[in-house]
């Protein structure tokens, strides 16, 4: 049986953060042997070093907490430059880069809207697009990407 993300949660933040990374994303996935990953993210970028300390950090918390029954594979990696931008604290993290947003319209149609990344609130992020600030809400934005 897999554990509640929750549960999971609980565990692996705290040690991520311990060591001054921020949890950017953790999925477990439900098969025979469940495989837990974990993607994290520091300023100036994440090493294969530190994946590996942050692995064995979480895997023994994990074991001796018990939180797996049984056996699990457990990854962890930086989320890539491609990763969607989920977060406030993603677009915050991005103040000032080119973006693609995916947002649902007023029509309720899915539309993509590209720009600079101006500033972002707890509720709403505002787009430079052609020199004209433009807000749009949290609540109708699917995703955001960086555009390179």
């Amino acid at each position: 049986m897999v554990p509640e993300r929750d549960e999971i949660l609980k565990v692996v933040t705290p040690i991520v953060q311990s060591q001054g990374f921020e949890l950017v994303d953790l999925t477990v996935s439900a098969s025979r042997r469940p495989v837990l990953r974990i993607y994290i993210h520091k300023p100036g970028g994440v090493t294969v070093d530190d994946c590996a300390d942050i692995s064995r950090a979480v895997g023994i918390e994990l074991d001796t907490g018990d939180v797996f029954e049984g056996r699990y594979f457990l990854e962890v990696s930086s989320p890539g430059l491609d990763r969607p931008l989920k977060t406030i604290r993603d677009f915050q993290r991005n103040v000032g880069s080119d973006v693609k947003l995916t947002i649902t319209g007023d029509n309720g149609k899915n539309a993509e809207i590209k720009g600079k990344l101006q500033e972002c609130g707890s509720d709403r992020v505002v787009l430079d697009i052609n020199g004209e600030a433009i807000g749009f809400d949290f609540e109708k934005l699917i995703q955001g990407k960086l555009i390179y």
